[in-house]
């Protein structure tokens, strides 16, 4: 089904605005524009309030920000009116000046203990309080590797949230969601093509006086920074020669810090540019200094209708197929109050899901009453089928269960003395032979090594063995007596550990 949806970029010079409708598949152009924000020296102090401190207390410094906001306001909502949009509920993204972006990687956890652990990890990277922020996170578990969970962790100054909530509110504008830039041109270089799958690619969005960087592979985002300058009355109205080196400066580094910290990982292959346009000498200049490819990234011919958007609308655009995907997932830094409207555009999800319950009730229902039914025949034929042994002919579906429990646990216990890992079992290395039968004497003998480098811990963990096997209720009904003959060091490619050996005698109980 055909969806319209508002994508909204709030920079530091200006309010980009996109509209699309169709599928994410198959998206269409229906809107766009692009408004200067007033007083830009005034808006950039807006933006970056959390970064020089709170602004004067007078009344004079009060009124003029009220001021701000009211032409800030005015121009978003001149903005919406242009393209034909009223109270329109949008896909924001925002300046990455205002937020914090960081990566890490844990174990994978249950969907329910992963907000808690996520915060408690994310402590150590960041360079707030957690308390002073509004935050959310994304984590990513690939098929080659479901044992490590991937998070991209995202944060806001709440006194920063709390400026665009106000501007927002004055527009009569309801956001949907709020995310990083490097998320939403992830989104529209995947939809696009232009990053093929497992590439890593430095992705750079050029404005005026700032820049942001961002490494990428796929839906992970390895980290992003910010290159800022303060402009003065002199400086042009496209990026400086001061941004661009700042811009180089701080690319490189990202690139070494990626490099270093993520030994594993494939390597940057590549510049993807976004933004304002560089002169071809900067783009050399920028390549030479990198010394890598450098492209632009701002290629929507997959969209129809998309040649007519300036590339300067990137994020925009990728924050807009955002809604199109029709996934409640991603970044979203709204409070958590704010983020419940997008389930408003899941609607039809959660009617099919509705429809799928109904005919999941109605299923169990017949299949309840084929239970019964078929209880009554295998009751009939069990009275003419001789039952296994050790198994009660009348044994119910209790005593079944109890049995099949107890064997299963029998079975487990033998395969655990088959492999080389587990709990108790993981020191041993090889058997001497089976089980004994009911009607046969043998020997079981058990030899293994521990290495841990702790002479002590090593005796240790073979004493607990040993208090195992002689407490396992299986094991000792089928030997007699079990002991250790043997504990001594050896040596293995300059390392040492100890070496032991077990005897496990079972009583002869027939010929």
């Amino acid at each position: 089904m055909a969806r319209s949806s508002v994508g909204l970029y709030l920079g530091v010079e200006s309010a980009d605005l996109v509209v699309l409708t169709g599928t994410f598949q198959h998206p269409r152009v229906a809107h766009f524009g692009k408004v200067a924000l007033p007083g830009e020296s005034a808006w950039t102090t807006q933006i970056r309030a959390e970064e020089k401190g709170p602004s004067p207390s007078s009344e004079e410094g009060s009124m003029g920000e009220a001021a701000v906001q009211e032409e800030l306001a005015q121009s978003l909502e001149t903005l919406l009116a242009k393209n034909g949009l009223s109270s329109p509920k949008a896909f924001t993204a925002v300046s990455s000046e205002a937020i914090v972006v960081r990566y890490f990687q844990m174990p994978t956890l249950p969907l329910h203990e992963r907000p808690l652990a996520v915060s408690f990890e994310a402590k150590r990277y960041l360079p707030f309080k957690l308390d002073e922020l509004v935050t959310d996170y994304q984590a990513v578990i690939q098929r080659s590797d479901p044992t490590l969970m991937r998070v991209i962790f995202a944060g806001i100054k709440k006194g920063s949230l709390a400026t665009l909530l106000s501007l927002f509110k004055a527009a009569d504008l309801t956001p949907l969601c709020l995310e990083p830039v490097p998320i939403s041109l992830m989104r529209l270089l995947r939809h696009s093509g232009r990053l093929s799958p497992g590439q890593v690619a430095a992705i750079l969005y050029v404005e005026r006086d700032t820049a942001t960087i961002g490494i990428a592979r796929d839906n992970l985002l390895y980290l992003s920074r910010n290159a800022v300058i303060f402009p003065t009355a002199e400086s042009p109205q496209g990026p400086s020669a001061e941004l661009l080196g700042a811009l180089i400066n701080e690319t490189r580094v990202s690139i070494d810090y990626y490099r270093r910290r993520f030994l594993g990982e494939e390597g940057v292959s590549k510049i993807i540019l976004f933004g304002q346009q560089l002169s071809p000498p900067r783009i050399d200049e920028l390549r030479n200094s990198l010394g890598l490819p450098v492209e632009r990234g701002d290629s929507f011919e997959r969209i129809s209708g998309g040649r007519e958007i300036p590339a300067n609308l990137a994020v925009a655009t990728g924050v807009a197929l955002r809604g199109l995907e029709g996934k409640g997932g991603g970044i979203n830094l709204l409070p958590p109050e704010y983020r419940l409207r997008f389930q408003g555009l899941l609607k039809p999800v959660l009617a099919e899901a509705a429809a799928l319950l109904a005919l999941l009730g109605i299923w169990f229902a017949f299949s309840t009453a084929d239970l019964d039914r078929w209880e009554g025949r295998i009751s009939v034929l069990r009275q003419d089928q001789a039952s296994p042994a050790g198994i009660p002919p009348q044994a119910g579906l209790e005593e079944l269960k109890r049995i099949q429990k107890e064997q299963g646990l029998q079975l487990q216990f033998l395969g655990d003395l088959s492999k080389t890992r587990g709990t108790a079992t993981a020191l041993l290395s090889e058997t001497g032979g089976p089980l004994p039968s009911a009607n046969h004497s043998r020997i079981l003998k058990l030899a293994g090594g521990v290495y841990t480098r702790d002479g002590n811990k090593e005796l240790q963990q073979i004493n607990h063995l040993l208090t195992s096997l002689k407490a396992n209720p299986f094991f000792k009904s089928a030997f007699k007596e079990i002991q250790l003959e043997r504990v001594q060091r050896a040596r293995f490619q300059q390392e040492e550990f100890t070496e032991f050996h077990l005897a496990c005698t079972a009583e002869a109980s027939g010929p």
